[in-house]
């Protein structure tokens, strides 16, 4: 147990040697579940604040809120809270969220894993304090680990009845179920809960939206849906069945978040929130879930999947691809599955932190002439070959004569052109260097060729450690993206419960694939293994910046609550300069547009700074604009 080694870290008082803290966005929604309801949340730690706990608490604040006499009355209203809790703290939020959620008298459901390593007592001691709340706690299976991140909290209504399909029109009918607006109460039938507190009144009051509405339902679902005042009204006053679902790729841990990069999304989808629960229902069974809902890959059927999806790529040849981001890559099936992919000419992108058994044909790092590269590619695995100079000049002689092709990779005609290339590396280097490069490398490269042509493994070095775990199969909007807890090794596939989700959602599925395309840029300390079976450092993006100094940035700017950090300001202008600017600002803003270190983007923030007498500053105009697009993207 090396965790001491954080505690050193913590009592040394050296600032000169630790990173500065991150600038944590915690978004100032008015509530996370309202939010929730119309709009996927994705929060990325470290840069987003831990949360589970916070939406847990706002669903049992609206639970005791409903249960009032005066409101709807406890007969009116139900609370289901599901967790599956494979690591946690001894002092952990969400876990205080769901004792709290027992004592409410909310049907609170937890699934314990007891073998997760140097957890176990932390595990057992909050098992048995939410059974004396009044939880029931259940035990992992024998023979698998449960290792899902999932949570869900289902808040039941009864108001005045179902919904009628006679009141709505066929095509109505069609799409409200379509946008999950409403969930049929048995699959054919002509009835319907409605999904979403779209009357206000089921709100306390610190949750409603700022300006006082009707209905919560955004204007543009009712223009779609062209509904009556009438039939708006139908859905304000029936039945209620609210699902909000979280599905991640980390732990249940406040600390985690703060050193490890995981992505969580919470959402309202029903089909997401019923498939969930009949997961935590089957494990209760001591049988494993199936899948009627196709938003989920539980670990039972995952290998399945993938074969499936891999093959699918492979059906469609040079016009496939196929990325994966995990933690370690180790089982033979599918990293045979990954070399017929890349004969059959499918690109494949591997973002691999720890350990894997796939190899790679790729020289590609050999070919940067940065001087911390260009040599340590040819090193044997105990000494120097060749001066750094050297390297670079031979690359390229071998670029020149065709032993490298545009790939990066050793040409096909490399074996006609092997004597040739062995004397010209004999008469510069000596028999002995010669003899090493071209068996340390050169043909080692030439014999991978053939399996593993279009796969290239990188690996990402740096502050966090990269623990989010997705798989990508095709391009662009059609492109299947999943996300979720399992690794691609022996023992997720055969002996864990895992919960992979299938991103449907439009908005979530190009954010992720953004995110990813930030690591397929190739920042800086990122690694590429080449088919010497060694990693070399990448840096061709010419930022200079990490990928986590770039996701860091990426989501500041790409909030939607219509607030900035002050450390925006920072980046763009300087420590210097972004002090005159703030000062500005106070001087010309009413005091509520700063809570803490935020500021609202409103347009009189925006107005101020376009007539600011620093608007000459470098960086003022990229800053500008950053904020214009916050201000654009705040969700009403």
């Amino acid at each position: 147990d090396a965790r001491f080694v954080a505690d050193i870290y913590k009592a040394v008082d050296r600032k000169d040697l630790k990173y500065e803290e991150y600038k944590r966005i915690t978004p100032k929604y008015n509530s996370y579940v309202r939010y929730a309801m119309f709009k996927e949340l994705l929060f990325q730690w470290p840069y987003h604040e831990f949360i589970i706990d916070k939406v847990v608490n706002e669903t049992i604040d609206i639970y005791e809120y409903l249960k009032k006499p005066e409101v709807l009355g406890a007969d009116k209203v139900k609370l289901s809270v599901y967790q599956s809790l494979y690591r946690t703290s001894e002092d952990s939020g969400p876990m205080k969220a769901l004792e709290r959620a027992a004592k409410a008298g909310a049907y609170t459901v937890i699934i314990c894993e007891i073998k997760a390593r140097l957890d176990e007592i932390a595990n057992f001691k909050w098992a048995r304090r939410l059974k004396e709340a009044g939880a029931h706690v259940f035990y992992s299976m024998m023979k698998r680990k449960i290792h899902t991140k999932v949570t869900v909290s289902k808040l039941e209504i009864k108001q005045e009845g179902l919904l009628s399909k006679s009141d709505f029109s066929p095509e109505q009918w069609e799409k409200m179920i379509k946008l999950g607006l409403i969930e049929t109460v048995n699959a054919g039938t002509d009835e319907a809960v409605c999904t979403k507190l779209l009357d206000t009144k089921l709100l306390p009051e610190g949750f409603r939206p700022p300006k006082e509405m009707k209905s919560m339902l955004p204007a543009e679902i009712v223009a779609n849906l062209a509904l009556s005042d009438e039939q708006n009204a139908k859905l304000c006053s029936s039945d209620i069945c609210l699902k909000i679902t979280h599905v991640g790729t980390g732990n249940i841990r406040e600390s985690s978040a703060k050193a490890f990069e995981d992505i969580n999304i919470f959402s309202s989808i029903p089909s997401l929130g019923r498939e969930c629960i009949h997961m935590f229902n089957s494990l209760l069974a001591r049988m494993l879930p199936n899948e009627p809902e196709g938003e989920m890959w539980f670990g039972n059927h995952l290998k399945e999947h993938l074969r499936e999806k891999i093959m699918g790529e492979i059906a469609k040849g040079n016009d496939g691809y196929i990325c994966l981001k995990v933690n370690q890559l180790e089982d033979d099936e599918m990293i045979d599955l990954l070399y017929q992919a890349s004969q059959a000419g499918v690109k494949v992108d591997l973002f691999v932190r720890g350990f894997d058994i796939i190899r790679t044909a790729n020289l590609e790092p050999l070919s940067l002439t940065n001087a911390n590269i260009g040599a340590k590619g040819l090193v044997s695995d105990t000494s120097r070959i060749i001066s750094n100079e050297q390297a670079i000049s031979i690359w390229g002689r071998l670029t020149d004569i065709g032993i490298i092709d545009e790939n990066n990779l050793v040409s096909c005609d490399y074996l006609a052109k092997r004597n040739q290339l062995f004397s010209l590396l004999c008469s510069e280097l000596g028999r002995d260097k010669a003899e090493q490069i071209m068996d340390k490398v050169l043909d080692e490269a030439f014999r991978m060729r053939e399996f593993s042509e279009n796969i290239r493994l990188y690996r990402v070095i740096d502050r966090h450690l990269e623990h989010s775990r997705i798989y990508i199969f095709g391009k662009g909007e059609d492109a299947d993206v999943i996300l979720g807890s399992a690794d691609i090794m022996k023992r997720n596939l055969r002996k864990r419960q895992e919960a992979n989700r299938v991103i449907k959602d439009k908005g979530t599925k190009k954010e992720i694939q953004e995110i990813i395309d930030i690591y397929k840029n190739k920042p800086a300390h990122m690694e590429a293994m080449t088919a010497n079976e060694r990693y070399y450092l990448m840096d061709v993006d010419q930022t200079g910046k990490t990928a986590q100094e770039q996701l860091e940035i990426r989501h500041h700017i790409n909030r939607d609550d219509g607030y900035a950090n002050l450390w925006m300001l920072d980046y763009f202008l300087g420590t210097d300069n972004s002090v005159n600017v703030l000062n500005e600002l106070k001087s010309q803003l009413p005091v509520e547009s700063f809570i803490g270190d935020d500021i609202s983007i409103s347009d009189e923030t925006i107005e101020v700074l376009k007539h600011s007498r620093y608007s000459g500053q470098p960086g003022f105009n990229e800053m500008l604009d950053s904020l214009i697009k916050i201000r654009l993207q705040r969700w009403e």
